[in-house]
């Protein structure tokens, strides 16, 4: 639990790249005081999203990034309650991210996860995610030989 405040506030104070707090949302239940859920969309430069330097700003990104539709919003953190998984609580999150990023203006969202969390793989394709090659895996290193 420590570790998830850690990098949640990490993500909120810029450490992932600007925060799109307008499409960052937390999931509650009953009196809103129990949160189930949470999403947090982040700003990333608009690179080759297969490339090594694409999850990191080389510079600090301009104060006002967000406002001139700079960069790329990636899903940063996405979680769900063990005790509401498998309920639609994280497509829902999803929906209304997509929904606010589209009123911003955007129509790309990156996102990324562990190399064997499959369910995580999973819930991406199902909700229209397309796998890009990892930037160090062979497939990749073969192709820019050729």
């Amino acid at each position: 639990l420590t570790a998830a405040r850690k990098s949640l506030e990490h993500t909120r104070s810029g450490g992932d790249g600007p925060w799109i707090e307008q499409a960052s949302f937390v999931a509650t239940q009953g009196d809103a005081a129990t949160a189930i859920g949470g999403i947090l969309v982040t700003l990333l430069p608009d690179t080759d999203p297969t490339g090594w330097g694409a999850y990191h700003w080389k510079e600090p990104p301009p104060p006002d990034a967000l406002a001139r539709r700079l960069g790329r919003p990636h899903l940063t953190w996405i979680f769900v309650s063990p005790f509401e998984a498998g309920q639609g609580v994280g497509t829902l999150l999803l929906s209304a991210a997509v929904r606010e990023l589209l009123a911003l203006g955007y129509t790309q969202l990156a996102s990324t996860f562990l190399i064997g969390n499959d369910s995580s793989m999973l819930w991406h394709w199902r909700n229209g995610f397309r796998l890009l090659a990892y930037p160090g895996s062979w497939r990749r290193r073969f192709e820019e030989t050729e």
